[in-house]
């Protein structure tokens, strides 16, 4: 799944979400969720295996239950935006808005 991503960057985005979803400090200044995803035609095992990744780290970290589950609470609000899906849950059929999204986004530009 992430076999063509620039870990150090996708670390650097995740940190900056979670902080702000999570109520720290700072606002988040990355893309909107849905475009920054929509080109990776991601399904819904690969949500789900972020997910379960996620909340292995929480308990890695020995962060009490209830705190994991409000963290999985507010991650699963991102899901139908990561997955590019419609209010009734089908997915939305991607279409690059622009020659950089036409090339392969951030991750084809990072590679060059």
């Amino acid at each position: 799944l992430f076999a063509k991503i620039d870990l150090p960057q996708l670390k650097s985005h995740q940190r900056g979400f979670i902080t702000t979803a999570f109520g720290g400090p700072g606002a988040y200044s990355g893309r909107k969720m849905r475009h920054a995803h929509a080109h990776l035609q991601l399904q819904p095992h690969h949500f789900d295996a972020v997910v379960e990744n996620f909340y292995a780290a929480l308990t890695d970290m020995r962060i009490p239950s209830d705190l994991r589950d409000e963290a999985l609470g507010i991650v699963a609000t991102t899901r139908s935006d990561v997955l590019n899906l419609d209010e009734s849950g089908k997915p939305i059929r991607y279409q690059p808005r622009s020659l950089f999204d036409k090339i392969g986004g951030e991750p084809a530009v990072a590679a060059a």
